[in-house]
């Protein structure tokens, strides 16, 4: 046998090329004879049947609600009310930070809230007599602390000119002549006027004085400030020529630092008197205005401006109301306590987590569609969940709740986050557990299907399948439908049921 071979294959080698005819005809008149029904090709049948198509999916169980809380401000931890684990309702205080100081502030707002409330009743029911009284004697006082002002405006710039500045001059009060030499010679000139017209005011507001009384001290007031004023001004350019002076011949620096004291001195006591006479005068107005305000009655316009006072009041309340909620962690859910870093003492931060709370009941999944697959999904489409820790044949119902419409992209590929939410509470359900998602995408009953694999494609995207006619096939267009995650496809036209199709080569 062997050396028979070994004669065949020398042949061959030496024919070739009858060897490829011979082969090609081999291949021809196999294809012949098969397709003349000599040699069945592997037969399928067109049959009625339910196609389901199924997306499968893995995420993670997690809660429907879920919230972390944290302090819109930082403080100090006051209270701790809840650890992990516990069971919390919405709206429970679980921490909270130092208050006290913005309960003392609602109280004080509260308390202008009413002031203003009962000045704004008073208003609309007239002005009683009482009040009346009451602001009579606002105002006297306050034209006796006026008039008190203007004597001790008088006798501070008596005192400033007369005991501190004279010092610096020759023959002050007749024809002064500043003792001090520097180089401005204007501001010595400046300076010698100034002095013999404080001389001749001085004639004058002792006059004004000895008329003064509390009744004519709003009147009076206006010489006085205007005295004072023209004083400082004297006063100020002493000051600045002693800043320019230095010691030499005609004076020590020991004199020239004994100057300075006294005009700085003298500036501080008529400055001081300005001050005062200011006040005394604002307090005056604001009395006068009162009085009059009252005695006249409430306008519309005035009703106006006290309400909007009280508006003003019940805002700052207000204001602190909601400071003081910023202090205060409530959770806004029904639920279970996961996290909780909140500690007595400690400073917590803004704007951190320290305490966390899930929902007690509900939980669902989150997990990532792949862009091929998103397009068979919709919103409320059912699906069936199995848990790594239960195994596969514990299966939860379940149902697709939200599809994101952007895209998160994972290793370059376009992912799309959906949420499966479980149709029922289930206490075996733990948030972080992996869930295996079947997703039921479209389903189709009682359709004629064949499996996927006997339909071909052409170049022209066109479908065909070969239909067996008991010794042969041929080509058969068809439409087809939904495409089924077990394989089969609904054919929409170009079989019928009970057709016989021939799996291709």
């Amino acid at each position: 046998m062997g050396l028979y071979l070994g004669k065949v294959f020398k042949y061959i080698k030496q024919h070739w090329i009858v060897s490829i005819i011979i082969a090609m005809l081999i291949v021809f008149f196999g294809r012949y004879y098969f397709q003349s029904g000599n040699v069945a090709p592997s037969i399928v049948v067109a049959a009625r049947t339910n196609v389901t198509q199924e997306v499968s999916i893995t995420g993670n169980v997690k809660p429907a609600e879920s919230v972390d809380l944290a302090f819109e401000k930082s403080g100090t931890v006051k209270k701790v009310n809840v650890r992990v684990g516990d069971k919390v309702l919405a709206g429970e205080t679980v921490a909270e930070l130092e208050n006290s100081d913005l309960m003392a502030q609602i109280n004080q707002a509260e308390a202008n809230v009413a002031s203003q409330v009962a000045k704004l009743s008073e208003l609309k029911a007239g002005m009683r007599p009482e009040q009346l009284q009451i602001d009579q004697a606002r105002l006297d006082n306050a034209q006796t602390a006026l008039a008190i002002s203007i004597q001790d405006a008088y006798a501070k710039s008596y005192d400033a000119i007369m005991n501190k500045s004279d010092k610096l001059f020759y023959a002050p009060r007749l024809d002064p002549q500043i003792n001090i030499f520097t180089g401005s010679t204007q501001l010595k000139i400046d300076i010698n006027r100034d002095r013999l017209l404080i001389e001749n005011m001085f004639v004058n507001w002792a006059s004004s004085v000895s008329q003064l009384t509390p009744q004519n001290a709003g009147i009076l007031s206006g010489v006085a400030d205007a005295n004072t004023q023209f004083i400082k001004l004297f006063l100020d350019k002493i000051a600045l020529m002693l800043n320019d002076l230095s010691s030499g011949s005609s004076m020590t620096q020991t004199q020239i630092e004994g100057y300075k004291a006294d005009i700085s001195g003298a500036r501080s006591s008529v400055y001081g008197a300005i001050s005062s006479l200011k006040s005394a005068k604002a307090s005056l107005d604001v009395a006068q205005k009162q009085l009059d305000f009252d005695l006249a009655g409430a306008t519309p316009a005035d009703l106006a401006v006290q309400e909007a006072q009280l508006y003003k009041a019940r805002a700052d309340a207000d204001n602190y109301r909601v400071q003081l909620d910023r202090t205060i962690l409530k959770s806004p859910i029904d639920g279970t306590v996961a996290k909780q870093d909140a500690k007595i003492g400690q400073i917590a931060a803004a704007n951190v987590t320290v305490v966390s709370v899930i929902s007690g009941s509900a939980m669902e999944i989150d997990a990532y569609v792949p862009e091929a697959d998103i397009a068979k999904l919709k919103v409320g489409n059912s699906a069936n969940v199995t848990l790594d820790a239960y195994g596969s044949d514990v299966v939860f119902a379940a149902k697709v709740a939200i599809i994101d419409p952007a895209e998160t992209v994972i290793e370059g590929v376009a992912n799309y986050k959906t949420t499966i939410l479980f149709v029922n509470d289930d206490e075996r359900l733990k948030s972080g557990m992996t869930a295996n998602v079947d997703i039921l995408a479209d389903r189709r009953e009682n359709v004629i299907a064949i499996p996927q694999r006997v339909i071909v494609m052409k170049e022209d995207g066109n479908k065909y399948i070969l239909l067996w006619e008991g010794r042969s096939s041929k080509e058969v267009s068809v439409q087809v439908g939904l495409r089924g995650s077990d394989g089969n496809t609904e054919i929409v036209s170009g079989v019928n049921e009970g057709d016989k199709i021939a799996v291709p080569q």
